[in-house]
């Protein structure tokens, strides 16, 4: 038995090691609630056999009811009011200094001892002292009326009640709000009262100055204040007695037969039982809960795992690219878990087509999908309802993937986020109409949850700018930036070997043709297309379409001639990096030419030196052979395109014939073994490469010489 090799391996350890901690983590994180074993809606047929109690379990009130008892406490409520006895006797006391003040101003004459109110020098002091001791104890009188029920401030009091209670001494009594003041009535009564005793004591010029020196209102201190203590202790006393059950069901009782309709009161107990089951915990039960979530996330990672091994392979062999998918299973998942464990929000405020469509743009819409519905079926558990969660996740999805099929316009995404914000309201609505209910039976505010869904969608540009930094992974977007021809290595190639940078648009119009037809990336295939051939700015000259008048290859060695001709592969790797292009487009560079040889010169040494042994590595390029679709339709297309210009009748038949015989050759030498593409694939091309080949190069019309004209 061999040894184990931990580097060869390193690898596979470290998918193992991916799943085990995301899926390990995620159910450590999992609700320690048991999951109701039935799914249920009212006004549904109950799908499953007859449901019979196998404990005594309540019935728990529904929130509507719990919510009217509520506010039956609160409407019903007698507010308790603190009675206070020693405001009369500081009010009496303030306003016994505030009218000897006044009467000291108004009715002695000459006197000037409190500046601020004007003396009436010329008025005579006529008015006994007794008359004026009569007058104050008159207003104490009136004081003593006011405050000998109670006085309120105001009649804000927040109850419905016609009475209060008034607490003094330890002790609750209970009043009708008629038989106290509030504070504007008070403040009328002792105006005209204290008026109507004045006048009997002095003239209506003196009552008037002496009623503007007093402002009796401002004596008027509420002896009855709300207790606010005792009343929010009272108050949250009643609502904790409020029995949150209405019933017991008995164990062996019948719930629903199966076929039966989830009427209102039944959906009550399934409600019930269901919250009583899920609340109901021991180290056993949660042991099985663990386990048995444990064994489905198990289950749904394999799926996962033979899904990449047998449709997206190069993902399980890069370090980057499953922990980059991974990544997107542990994010959301987690964020899932967060809302329904810590938050009060809605697990449709998670916008889990997020996902699709980032996948989508580094990937295809397939794996999109595979991945959308793997992480959906983890989070249905997770949901108050699964069926209907995993639904409606499902069609937003298929919408967001669809619709988006990329991102090279910003409107694309708006457009995009408004269907799935339809197929979200559509689904929803067509679901409860489904189970019977009516418009006023709906959960409008779910709607607000989907439109909030819907925005966060529009985080997808930034999020997938972060994956290209974070992942070295390419976009639409960024491709259509390195597409413009006036990017330097561009603009370079265009100054330097202009019939190079026309063979490149050629190339790049036929790939995007092909990948169209067969599959592959379009945009992604007609960039690389544009900077496949970026080496032979170097040398230019050594190429054939920049070469206008003498070859230099005539006075070169045929090795030397080759490795000018090869070096443009070598050379544009370098300056690819050097300009920090993607590794997607620098793999176009690379494998353009597979490990073919430079055959022209290799003949042409093999004609000159018959005798002489051959190194073919020299006349061989160094590779890599192309390992997607996209770079092998650009090795096609390369090859098709240059020999194409080296023909002299484009016919149909001539054309037909090289793209056939040249793509042969390249299959021949198994330069597409390590790319998974079909003999059906590559018929295809053949045809589309023929078809747009002959648009270019059809036969044009000959125009006619025209005759000197004889002048009338």
């Amino acid at each position: 038995m061999g040894k184990f090799n931990l580097k060869k391996n390193a690898l596979k350890i470290y998918i193992v090691f991916l799943f085990v901690l995301v899926y390990g983590f995620i159910v450590y994180m999992y609700p320690r609630e048991r999951k109701f074993a039935y799914e249920f809606q009212q006004g549904a047929p109950w799908p499953h056999e007859d449901l019979i109690a196998n404990y005594n379990f309540p019935v728990y009130k529904s929130p509507e009811t719990i919510a009217n008892e509520k506010d039956s406490v609160y409407n019903n409520f007698i507010p308790y009011f603190k009675y206070d006895s020693i405001i009369l006797d500081e009010t009496k006391s303030d306003f016994r200094n505030a009218f000897f003040k006044a009467w000291i101003q108004v009715v002695i004459p000459g006197n000037n001892s409190f500046p601020g109110f004007k003396i009436n020098n010329n008025q005579s002091s006529t008015i006994p002292k007794k008359q004026r001791d009569k007058l104050l104890n008159d207003y104490f009188h009136i004081f003593d009326s006011i405050y000998q029920t109670g006085l309120i401030k105001d009649d804000s009091l927040g109850t419905n009640t016609d009475e209060i209670r008034i607490l003094e001494n330890g002790e609750a009594q209970l009043t009708s709000k008629t038989d106290v003041l509030f504070y504007n009535e008070a403040c009328n009564i002792l105006k005209q009262r204290g008026k109507s005793i004045t006048k009997e004591v002095m003239s209506d010029s003196l009552v008037d100055q002496l009623t503007t020196r007093i402002n009796l209102c401002e004596f008027l201190v509420p002896n009855l204040t709300y207790a606010k203590n005792t009343n929010e202790k009272i108050l949250a006393e009643r609502i904790n007695n409020i029995s949150r059950t209405r019933g017991m069901i008995q164990k062996g009782e019948l719930i629903i037969q199966q076929g039966g309709i989830v009427d209102g009161e039944t959906y009550l107990v399934l409600q019930s039982m269901k919250k009583d089951y899920e609340s109901s915990a021991n180290i056993t039960r949660l042991g099985l809960l663990i386990f048995g979530i444990s064994l489905l996330y198990i289950a749904l990672g394999l799926a996962l795992f033979l899904f990449l091994r047998n449709f997206k392979p190069e993902i399980l062999v890069s370090f980057k690219k499953i922990t980059f998918v991974m990544l997107q299973v542990f994010i959301l998942m987690i964020i899932t878990i967060v809302i329904v464990r810590f938050t009060g929000l809605s697990v449709y405020i998670v916008p889990f087509a997020l996902v699709p469509m980032v996948i989508n743009t580094f990937y295809d819409s397939r794996t999109a999908l595979f991945l959308h519905l793997i992480i959906v079926l983890m989070a249905g558990f997770l949901a108050p309802n699964g069926f209907e969660f995993v639904l409606l996740q499902m069609f937003a999805g298929i919408v967001a993937v669809f619709s988006l099929s990329n991102i090279q316009k910003r409107k694309q995404l708006f457009v995009t986020s408004f269907y799935v914000l339809l197929i979200y309201c559509i689904t929803y609505f067509a679901l409860q109409m489904l189970y019977g209910r009516g418009l006023n039976h709906l959960i409008w505010t779910d709607f607000a949850w989907f439109a909030g869904n819907a925005a966060l969608l529009l985080f997808v540009l930034p999020l997938i700018y972060a994956y290209e930094k974070l992942f070295g992974f390419v976009s639409d977007v960024t491709l259509m930036e390195l597409s413009d021809t006036n990017n330097p290595l561009l603009r370079q190639l265009a100054e330097k070997a202009p019939g190079t940078f026309q063979h490149s648009i050629q190339v790049g119009n036929l790939t995007e043709a092909v990948a169209r037809e067969i599959g592959g990336n379009p945009m992604l295939v007609r960039t690389g297309a544009l900077y496949h051939d970026i080496g032979k700015s170097a040398t230019p000259q050594y190429f054939m379409e920049n070469i206008s008048g003498k070859n230099p290859h005539d006075k070169l060695d045929h090795k030397e001639s080759a490795r000018l001709i090869i070096a443009h592969v070598t050379n544009g790797k370098k300056m690819a990096r050097k300009a920090k292009l993607p590794d997607q487009i620098i793999d176009f560079i690379v494998s353009h030419h597979g490990t073919t040889r430079a055959e022209y010169f290799y003949r042409s040494f093999q004609n000159d030196y018959p005798d002489k042994k051959i190194d073919s590595q020299a006349f061989t390029y160094p590779g890599p052979m192309p390992h997607n679709i996209e770079t092998a339709i650009l090795m096609m297309a390369d090859t098709v395109e240059a020999a194409t210009r080296s023909l002299n009748d484009y016919s149909e038949k001539n054309i037909r014939n090289m793209v056939n015989t040249l793509i042969d050759k390249q299959r021949e030498a198994n330069q597409f073994e390590n790319v998974d593409i079909t003999f059906k694939m590559i018929n295809k091309a053949k045809r589309v490469f023929t078809d747009k080949l002959l648009s270019i190069y059809h036969t044009r019309i000959e125009y006619p010489d025209e005759k000197n004209k004889h002048n009338a």
